[in-house]
């Protein structure tokens, strides 16, 4: 795969070394090898687990600050780990980052996050878009992951980092890109099967990552704003497990109110707040397998 950033014209080249490690080289514009960068000219991105079989490279994306990323997926004989690496402009491995970023390392027959592609938001944090791949099976399940600058995971984008959406059904993210409002725009695909692609879009962009869909007729909530409690209403075109949180400003789930199976047709519930909700502003989120629908509320 050949990476060219604008940055300085420069062209990178991700390949393996006479060892069979897995690197990326860099060439000057008049196609000579840049000797200058990491040791004689590449940088060797090293193993993290025992008895390697492989590494497989997934996707490049450049920092606003030139820096590479450098998404790959080791594997030995059980276990497979799924990770960033980031690169500095002269070539070295950017040890800081995190330890490589670790998204997961889990047995072979288990799942990863694989991503297709990634960027960088204005606030340096970093999106991949991709799949939640089933490795003993293949199938895939579209999904975000998103790590702070500093490579660990941003817990307030999605649990401990992804947002997983749908079922294995084989699709996956195959572009991001940002709108000026900063909102996260996708490109979703199947490879394996003759259908359209289409897009999705998140309307949260520097806080929790939520689909703007959801197959919810009529869903309101009732008062806001509330003191100890509301009733919430909307009604469900299919049969499906719907879970309920109550989400805080900065993304973080404060409150479980429910996970169960729903018959189609209209709901109604009525949920109490803890005692130790404090006042504020918050989300009521409604969440099925597919997709996710949320409401503003004040606490008084």
């Amino acid at each position: 795969m050949v990476y060219t950033p604008t940055s300085g014209g420069r062209l990178l080249l991700a390949r393996y070394d006479a060892n069979e490690n897995f690197a990326i080289s860099q060439y000057l514009l008049n196609g000579q090898l840049d000797f200058t960068y990491g040791s004689a000219g590449y940088v060797t991105i090293p193993y993290l687990i025992a008895n390697p079989s492989g590494t497989e490279l997934y996707t490049l994306g450049l920092q606003d600050d030139g820096k590479l990323l450098v998404h790959l997926f080791e594997y030995n004989a059980s276990q497979g780990l799924s990770r960033v690496a980031r690169i500095n402009i002269n070539g070295t491995l950017d040890t800081p980052f995190n330890n490589n970023a670790q998204i997961s390392i889990v047995p072979l027959t288990t799942s990863t996050f694989l991503a297709n592609t990634l960027i960088q938001q204005n606030d340096g944090k970093i999106i991949l878009g991709g799949g939640n791949t089933d490795l003993n099976t293949e199938s895939t399940q579209k999904a975000f992951f998103r790590f702070n600058n500093d490579g660990t995971f941003d817990t307030s984008f999605g649990t401990n980092g992804l947002l997983a959406l749908g079922t294995f059904n084989n699709e996956a993210i195959f572009d991001v890109n940002l709108q000026s409002t900063g909102k996260i725009v996708a490109l979703v695909n199947d490879d394996n099967a003759n259908t359209a692609a289409y897009l999705i879009r998140l309307l949260n962009n520097l806080n929790v990552g939520i689909l703007g869909a959801l197959n919810l007729n009529e869903i309101g909530l009732y008062p806001n704003p509330i003191q100890s409690g509301f009733e919430l209403r909307y009604e469900l075109t299919e049969t499906q497990t719907i879970s309920i949180y109550l989400i805080d400003i900065q993304g973080r789930i404060a409150h479980s109110f429910q996970e169960n199976q729903r018959e189609n047709g209209a709901q109604i519930h009525s949920f109490s707040l803890p005692a130790s909700i404090a006042s504020g502003t918050y989300v009521v989120s409604i969440r099925s397998a597919n997709n996710i629908n949320n409401l503003h509320i004040i606490v008084k």
